[in-house]
């Protein structure tokens, strides 16, 4: 193994939106990006766009990457998941995935603002006067929460802030650099899979 490959689904259509939140992921995964190089494998994170773009790079990434690099794909669920990532994707979106491990399919659960609100006193630092950190989900596991609630409780919880509103474009690259994964791990359980995941990939190198 000499590197390790992550095709995150976000970012837009822009490259400038794009190359923002492949560093705020870069961030998220520092402990993980950081292993990596110390162990000598290369790290490239990918921010791919809409969800179908996603999934066309992760695929032809599959049949043109050497078997040495760990080729990982990672996008939002939109819903509740029930199965394991492979099946939730094929009964939500469709997607052909046989070609791939199980150990390269990964989910945000629901979506990628579930981590995000997972830290609520690195939110609070963030957004400053007027966060109100009771409308966000209170519940221990937040990937039971569903996505509309995820949403407008972050929507609601910065809305009388001086950053105002919660806006994915203006705010999810900062703010995915600034929560702690183990805070999220703890939260989120498709989370910890996946740092569970590259620390197999890493220690395996």
């Amino acid at each position: 193994m000499n590197g390790i490959t992550i095709f995150m689904e976000g970012g837009g259509s822009g490259a400038q939106s794009a190359a923002a939140i492949r560093r705020g992921m870069d961030e998220f995964l520092g402990p993980a990006k950081k292993s990596a190089r110390m162990a000598g494998l290369r790290w490239n994170l990918v921010a791919c766009g809409s969800r179908e773009n996603t999934y066309r790079r992760f695929r032809e990434a599959l049949n043109q990457t050497p078997e040495s690099v760990a080729t990982i794909l990672l996008v939002d669920a939109e819903a509740e998941v029930t199965t394991d990532p492979r099946e939730h994707l094929l009964r939500e979106d469709r997607w052909d995935l046989r070609a791939a491990t199980d150990e390269a399919i990964h989910l945000m659960v629901q979506v990628m603002e579930t981590w995000i609100i997972a830290d609520p006193d690195e939110l609070a630092r963030y957004y400053g006067q007027g966060f109100k950190t009771a409308k966000l989900p209170g519940r221990i596991n937040l990937e039971q929460e569903p996505k509309p609630q995820v949403q407008s409780g972050l929507k609601e919880a910065t809305r009388r802030t001086g950053k105002g509103r919660y806006n994915k474009i203006s705010h999810a690259s900062e703010l995915l650099a600034r929560i702690r994964p183990a805070r999220v791990q703890a939260r989120c359980q498709h989370c910890k899979r996946l740092f569970d995941e590259l620390d197999r990939i890493i220690a395996a190198a």
